[in-house]
This record gives structure tokens, C-alpha cells and sequence, in this order.
């Protein structure tokens, strides 16, 4: 199974399920919108089985055989703080603990699936667009023409067409 960590309108990332889609290949889909319910069990006392929530699955993490980050984060949630009738003083308390216990298990999780076959890494977050033309150029790939510029009359010099406008920099 393939796990894609995406974001809900990312368009790219629907027509790459629509060939695994058409090859048969099982997929979960997670967007940055959406919530994990960790954890609904960690077992180490017979080997290791991890299982996670997500929209009422739950999912063995021995079943992802490769993950594709292609943008985004998750949001991990851990929701029965919220059906707890306690003062606000001890809800900070243990908001700030289950905030640390959390972080726990969200860095066991993302280690447990850096083993994984895998294109991109939550650890590479901030993507530099720059950095991988530069980098595609230097393996001899093909890219599409980039001209940056904050001069609107360099535009016009080149003939570039105003409506070929079309990405900023700083989003994947």
C-alpha cells in the first residue's frame, strides 16, 4: 500500500492517483486538512505492530510499503482531551503533557516510516524551488522555462506573455 501525505487541492497529486488508480495499486491519501487519530495501538511485547486511525480504517503500518510525501504535514490528534470536564488550569497541564507525549509518538512514527521506500521526507519540508531546477539542470533533466524577476518591462523585453505567470517560489 502506498501512504501519500498531500494537501486536499493539490491537483498534481490527483492525476498521479489516477494512474495508480488505473494500475490496481492500493493507496491512502492523507491531506494536510485532515487528522490521524494516533494511535489506536502500539504491541512491542511480539515483535513490533504499529496501527493508526485514519477516517474510521485503521491501518498497520507492516502494510505501507512505500510513502510519497509530496507536500504538506499532518495533523496528529489525540481528541478525548476535549470530552474531559476538568478547570482550565490542569486541561493546560495536560495539554502541555499529551503535547510532549505526542511529539513522542509522532517522531516514532515518521522513524518507523524513514524505513520505508520513499519520494521526498517529512524532514525536507521547506522544498527550495530554486535549489531543484538548479539541481535537475545539473543532472542534465529538462526543465521548464524559469525567469524571475520583480521588472515587469524585463517581461515585456523577453515577450513574456503576463498570463505565463503562474507559481510563486515559496510553495510547493
Amino acid at each position: 500500500m502506498i501512504l501519500i501525505f498531500t494537501d486536499k487541492n493539490d491537483i498534481s497529486t490527483d492525476k498521479v492517483l489516477d494512474w495508480i488508480i488505473k494500475c490496481d495499486r492500493k493507496f491512502i491519501r492523507v491531506n494536510t486538512e485532515d487528522t490521524i487519530d494516533f494511535f489506536d495501538s502500539i504491541d512491542m511485547s511480539k515483535g513490533e505492530k504499529i496501527i493508526i486511525n485514519y477516517k474510521k480504517n485503521k491501518i498497520d503500518i507492516d502494510d505501507i510499503s512505500c510513502v510519497w510525501y509530496r507536500r504538506g504535514y499532518f495533523l496528529p490528534d489525540f481528541n478525548f482531551m476535549n470530552s474531559i470536564n476538568l478547570n482550565n488550569k490542569i486541561k493546560k497541564e495536560l495539554n502541555i503533557f499529551f503535547r510532549s507525549e505526542k511529539s513522542t509518538i509522532v517522531h516514532f512514527f515518521l522513524k518507523k516510516l524513514s524505513t520505508k521506500k520513499s519520494i521526498g521526507s517529512f524532514d525536507k519540508y521547506d522544498i527550495n524551488k530554486l535549489e531543484q531546477l538548479s539541481s535537475a539542470l545539473e543532472c542534465g533533466l529538462k526543465v521548464p522555462q524559469t525567469f524571475i524577476t520583480t521588472n515587469k518591462a524585463d517581461l515585456i523585453k523577453l515577450g513574456i506573455p503576463l498570463a505565463h505567470l503562474k507559481k510563486c517560489l515559496s510553495l510547493g
